[in-house]
């Protein structure tokens, strides 16, 4: 099911991430469906973007290996920088109770 968490918002826009998609992946990182609406763009889809994002808590890192359902062949791993959203995402993903 379906278990969105939303995480501190920001000047940028508001993330969640889902509780029940939280899975370990083959190389030990994790797995996890996650959802960004911007702040400032009026445009923005009403739910916001849809992301798969792969979290590697060891060293901080995330990609997103989808957006929106399409592929994204090749992600390289990311520092989360002063993105306060990924930070943020990435600290409670790798806090959760995973079993």
């Amino acid at each position: 099911p379906v278990d969105w968490r939303e995480v501190s918002p920001t000047a940028e826009g508001r993330q969640w991430w889902d509780a029940g998609s939280v899975r370990r992946t083959r190389e030990g990182t994790l797995s996890v469906l996650s959802r960004f609406t911007p702040e400032t763009d009026p445009e923005a889809r009403p739910l916001g973007s849809l992301y798969v994002m792969q979290i590697d808590c060891d060293q901080k890192l995330y990609r997103d290996q989808q957006v929106n359902g399409l592929p994204r062949w090749g992600a390289q791993w990311e520092a989360a920088g002063q993105d306060a959203l990924i930070s943020s995402v990435i600290d409670a993903v790798c806090s959760a109770d995973l079993a």
